[in-house]
């Protein structure tokens, strides 16, 4: 298996990457997946499988399967943060809500999902000012079935932002203040209570304690496009 992480992708910023095409994070088998910034370990539960493609990607059965990374002060940015995400979605109609990334408990809510059967992708942080809010970008599913994606949602400064394959597709500044983080795990393919499963593949996941630029972004999706055929 190759490994495949770029010396050009962003590193300012970065505290959690998971890469399955990465031996030194995941070697084919077993149940955990070592981060390769910091020392973060997630736990492949449910039977998360593995495919040889594209130098290496955990395959989400939308049943059950995800990943669950133990809550780490390091991961908790107040200021700003990006999630980024290398995903082939097969089924984006069948379930009403996949989930690529949630943390939540009673003090809040951050995540990144499919919603209403394909049709948003959905970026949601919870601020000390405006507490939980969404920014939902109107999608086409059937446009993003079956293919490879490079899916990041961004915040900073009161600016959120929703990106695929290096382009903006949505954006808005009605969220201020700082991040209001819940003392939870990282959730990746599920909500963490048993729903909303990701199906598909999914190659790698990125999280920045602040918001990526656009520059950044594009600089990132570039990085490693040709790894998914891009």
């Amino acid at each position: 298996m190759a490994f495949y992480s770029n010396p050009k992708i962003v590193t300012d910023g970065l505290t959690l990457l998971l890469d399955a095409g990465s031996e030194r994070c995941y070697p084919g088998s077993g149940t955990t997946a070592d981060s390769l910034i910091g020392s973060h370990v997630g736990t492949l539960t449910n039977g998360v499988g593995f495919s040889s493609a594209n130098g290496g990607t955990f395959v989400f059965d939308g049943t059950d399967d995800y990943i669950e990374v133990p809550y780490s002060t390091q991961l908790d940015p107040t200021v700003g943060i990006t999630f980024e995400a290398w995903i082939y979605p097969t089924d984006l109609t069948t379930a009403a809500y996949q989930e690529l990334y949630r943390k939540e408990n009673a003090n809040g809510r951050h995540l990144f999902s499919f919603q209403v059967n394909g049709t948003i992708l959905s970026f949601g942080t919870h601020t000390s000012v405006n507490g939980y809010n969404e920014l939902d970008a109107s999608i086409t599913p059937s446009g993003l079935e079956n293919k490879w994606l490079h899916a990041v949602a961004s915040y900073q400064s009161g600016y959120k932002a929703i990106y695929i394959n290096g382009d903006l597709i949505d954006s808005d500044t009605s969220s201020t203040g700082t991040l209001t983080q819940a003392t939870a795990a990282q959730i990746i393919g599920s909500n963490g209570g048993g729903n909303e499963f990701f199906e598909g593949n999914y190659a790698s996941f990125k999280m920045y304690n602040r918001g990526l630029t656009t520059a950044e972004i594009t600089q990132n999706f570039n990085a490693q496009r040709n790894r998914f055929g891009i």
